[in-house]
């Protein structure tokens, strides 16, 4: 929050207190000076702006106590939910869908429009546009704004648009530590015996959910240079609906009519565990500048991905992060394993007028969908032509995505000039986005059944494909305000290579 005065000779000073300042969001202060021969000040508390009357695009956003206290599972797909104007893929009921990145759209904008962002830096999959690299730590953010029409032209395309904002270290040393669980004996059921004996389910029930972590941070020199870290972990065991154990208490089951308890301590788990790493350095070398040095480690592994009536157990994938080995080597880029995000940011205020960001960061972004057993990968997969559903084994497949990226944005702000107010922002953004994929199908055959007889093969090759993104762009924007009118006028020249 932030406190502002407003002076001058023969006037009472007046402070207005408690002005909250989130993420993209402009305050307008008025305040009325009175005549006074005495020197005094009359303070304004609760006074903070709740509407940017200069805003023209539609956005949405989260500070940390609606993150905290709103009711809901604890990951950022989970506040897109929240966000008007926006549809997603799925419900995420407790948590149990936090495991992999929902789907969503909004105002009819494609998906591979979405943009994600880090404290500004643009981190969008490249190799899977309009998706997120990583998992984050739900109480590693700050705010987080969402943004579904009227971008500025910071962003390159016209859909969703999301900003995380990490925390940072301050004067104040302070710390925080969680321990949260969700039990299947919390979960309801509202699935009567008349709709279980027509076939209904109740979806994939929570088995068991952990979410525990910490965060803290502090002044290693008072007003000069602070600290911040946090580790978060997500334990996610949800079951696989229509899998059963194969043991002797879950012999002879049927969704029909056996007992809801019983079915769904009998499902296979899908188990996914996340793992977040977060440090932050902040300094002030001198006055009027600011730099940051931050480091995230995301990390996702799951047994069961893509289990459904079409994949079987056996073909399922377990998600991982890429072996060193692999990823290690000069050809591929420097990251390995969990994926790391590193970031080295300057910001310099010129004048009252005059700000210039600069950043660069680097994305690792590599995982691995391997067999559900090492074995699988010399058993041949089997497809039944009349159902579609696959057997015995799948496919391995090794994704090798590391960015660089080098921001430069500028912001001049031109109060009474040419008939109005003038924000003017411009900017350079570099990208370099590289991109391997390596794929082994099992056994090197797809053996084609009909009514389980055999009658063709698809033959497979191991594929190693590659490919190179270079981005160079440039873009200014002004937003005129004139009274009630505010006008944005933008344009962004982009080189691809």
């Amino acid at each position: 929050s932030y406190t502002v005065t407003v002076e001058l000779a023969g006037f009472r000073t007046v402070s207005i207190q408690d002005i909250r300042v989130t993420i993209g969001f402009r305050a307008q202060v008025n305040a009325a000076m009175e005549l006074s021969t005495v020197q005094e000040t009359v303070t304004v508390t609760g006074a903070s702006p709740l509407v940017d009357t200069r805003e023209v695009g539609t956005k949405a956003s989260f500070d940390l106590e609606t993150l905290q206290n709103i009711p809901s599972a604890r990951d950022p797909w989970v506040m897109l939910e929240k966000t008007p104007g926006i549809v997603m893929d799925r419900a995420n009921v407790g948590g149990n869908q936090s495991g992999q990145q929902s789907g969503y759209i909004s105002r009819g904008a494609s998906t591979g429009n979405n943009k994600w962002s880090i404290d500004g830096v643009d981190v969008t999959d490249m190799s899977a546009t309009g998706s997120s690299p990583s998992y984050y730590d739900f109480d590693m953010l700050e705010e987080m704004q969402v943004t579904t029409g009227g971008a500025d032209v910071t962003q390159q395309t016209g859909g969703v648009g999301i900003n995380l904002v990490t925390k940072s270290g301050t004067d104040r040393f302070k710390g925080n530590a969680r321990g949260l669980i969700t039990d299947q004996k919390f979960q309801g059921d509202n699935i009567t015996t008349t709709l279980k004996a027509q076939g209904a389910g109740s979806g994939a029930p929570i088995q068991n959910i952990k979410d525990y972590g910490f965060d803290v941070g502090g002044p290693i020199q008072k007003s000069k240079l602070w600290y911040w870290g946090s580790y978060g972990a997500q334990d996610i065991k949800v079951g696989v609906v229509g899998f059963y154990k194969k043991t002797a208490e879950c012999a002879g089951i049927d969704p029909k009519v056996t007992p809801t308890d019983q079915l769904r301590s009998c499902l296979e788990t899908d188990l996914t565990t996340l793992h977040n790493y977060n440090v932050k350095l902040t300094y002030v070398p001198f006055k009027n500048n600011r730099m940051n040095f931050q480091n995230s480690w995301g990390e996702k592994v799951r047994n069961a991905r893509d289990a459904s009536d079409l994949r079987p157990i056996e073909t399922t994938y377990r998600q991982r992060a890429v072996d060193p080995k692999v990823a290690g080597t000069g050809k591929f880029g420097w990251t390995t394993g969990p994926n790391p995000f590193w970031k080295a940011a300057d910001q310099h205020v010129f004048s009252d007028k005059f700000l210039v960001d600069v950043m660069w960061a680097h994305l690792g972004n590599n995982f691995v969908l391997d067999f559900h057993e090492d074995a699988l990968a010399n058993v041949q997969a089997k497809l039944e032509t009349t159902t579609g559903i696959w057997g015995r084994s799948y496919q391995s497949s090794t994704f090798l995505r590391p960015t660089d990226s080098l921001d430069v944005v500028s912001t001049y702000f031109a109060p009474g000039k040419l008939g109005g107010d003038h924000s003017f922002k411009f900017g350079y953004r570099w990208r370099s986005a590289h991109s391997v994929s390596l794929n082994h199908r099992g056994g090197f055959i797809d053996a084609r059944f009909t009514n389980g007889v055999a009658n063709s093969a698809d033959i497979w090759r191991d594929q190693n494909s590659v490919s190179h993104l270079n981005t160079n762009a440039v873009y200014a924007q002004d937003t005129f305000t004139k009274n009630k009118l505010t006008v944005i006028l933008g344009e962004i020249g982009r080189a691809h290579v």
